[in-house]
C-alpha cells in the first residue's frame, strides 16, 4: 500500500528441459488484477506493480502468469499468484457526527453517562484501533479511552 510505481516487485522462474529455441521462454499476464500490474520483461519474468495499491480499496489481488515456449508446436503453462496488500497507518480517524454535541443535567451524579462518541479509522487491525482522550486537562468530564464505539463521560 501506498507504494511507489512502476515498481519491479515479482520475477516468475519457470524450466524447460529442451534446448535452443525451444527452451526459450516468455511470459505474459493472462489476468492482471485489474490493470495494476503487468509484464516489464517478458524473457526474464518480471512483474512490475504499475498503479498505487491501497489496502482499503483491494487488498488482494489474483495474478495469472502464462509461461510459453519458443518450440513448434507452442506449449505452455500457467500459474495463479495471489498478491496481498497489507495496510499501512494511512487514514485518521473519523469522528460521526463530526462535531459530537452532548448536553448534562446540572443534577447528574458523578459517573452519570451522558454522551456516546463514535469514530472510525478505515485502516485495518491495530491501525484501525481508535482511542479516545479529553485534550482538556481540568475538565469534569472523564472518557473512556480505550472504547471503540462509545465513551463515558464523568462529571467529577
Amino acid at each position: 500500500e501506498n507504494n511507489g510505481y512502476p515498481l519491479t516487485f515479482f520475477q516468475v522462474r519457470a524450466d524447460d528441459l529442451d534446448i535452443g529455441v525451444n527452451a526459450e521462454l516468455s511470459f505474459a499476464l493472462i489476468a492482471d488484477g485489474n490493470g495494476s500490474f503487468a509484464v516489464r520483461d517478458a524473457a526474464l519474468g518480471l512483474i512490475d506493480v504499475v498503479t498505487s495499491l491501497d489496502h482499503e480499496l483491494v487488498s488482494e489481488y489474483t495474478l495469472v502468469v502464462e509461461v510459453t515456449d519458443g518450440g513448434e508446436p507452442t506449449r505452455r503453462d500457467r500459474t495463479t499468484i495471489t498478491i496481498v496488500v497489507e495496510d499501512v497507518n494511512d487514514n485518521s480517524p473519523v469522528f460521526m457526527p463530526a462535531v459530537p454535541h452532548a448536553t448534562v443535567n446540572e443534577t447528574a451524579t458523578r459517573g452519570t453517562r451522558f454522551a456516546t462518541v463514535v469514530a472510525t479509522d478505515a485502516d485495518s487491525g491495530t491501525f484501525g484501533t481508535v482511542r479516545y482522550d479529553l485534550l482538556t486537562g481540568n475538565s469534569p468530564f472523564g472518557i473512556d479511552s480505550k472504547s471503540r464505539t462509545s465513551s463515558r463521560f464523568r462529571k467529577t
